[in-house]
């Protein structure tokens, strides 16, 4: 009988080490302050600056979005205000990059190709990796007569970005200015191929097969 009343009590004994255990490990869970991951723009910026920085970006998107509308729709004086405004709301290199490149455009289109050329190559710096601001600056480069330079920034902008069929249009339009006509019908037809309900394309293709 005294064995039957020890093994009840030791029983007791274990279950309330048990719940003792499962209360502090609770408590620790509770009283250890949680780690949150985070993503890091900026090593150099405080977390309300980057709080502050992500509205920025919001405010940028809608201002480059409006920028390439007003592109699309030929409005080049509006457009050229719209991109200093995504200018002065853009945060970082990247998007310091994108403002300057489609700022270079709005000049471009507006014939101020010095200015123009001075925002490319700010973007460029900027950012190495994008194709568009050599695009642009072969274009540039095309209005000049300075072919050369043309099919020089036109090969580059398509070894950056093969799948950009504006390159691929610029590279057209350098090698039929430097003589190469075959090499440049190749390339619009590229460009086709990658963007075929574009008519600016097939009228570049028209135009040289005449």
């Amino acid at each position: 009988m005294e064995n039957q009343k020890i093994v009840p009590s030791i029983l007791g004994i274990i279950a309330i080490n048990i719940l003792g255990i499962a209360i502090c490990l609770i408590l620790m869970f509770l009283l250890v302050p949680k780690i949150h991951f985070t993503t890091t723009y900026n090593t150099n910026v405080a977390p309300q600056t980057v709080q502050h920085t992500q509205t920025n970006t919001n405010n940028f998107i809608k201002d480059i979005e409006q920028t390439r509308l007003l592109w699309s729709e030929g409005q080049y004086d509006a457009m050229t205000v719209q991109a200093k405004k995504a200018l002065s709301e853009a945060k970082g290199d990247i998007e310091l990059a994108n403002a300057h490149y489609w700022l270079g455009v709005a000049y471009y289109k507006n014939a101020m190709n010095s200015e123009a050329e001075k925002e490319e190559l700010l973007s460029v710096s900027l950012d190495p990796t994008d194709s568009g601001p050599y695009v642009t600056l072969g274009a540039i480069k095309s209005a000049e007569g300075n072919y050369k330079q043309e099919l020089i920034y036109a090969k580059k902008a398509v070894s950056l970005d093969a799948t950009n069929p504006w390159a691929h249009n610029e590279l057209a339009i350098a090698y039929i200015d430097n003589g190469q006509k075959q090499q440049g019908i190749e390339e619009f037809n590229k460009a086709i191929q990658l963007d075929p309900q574009n008519y600016t394309f097939r009228q570049n293709l028209n135009r040289v097969s005449q």
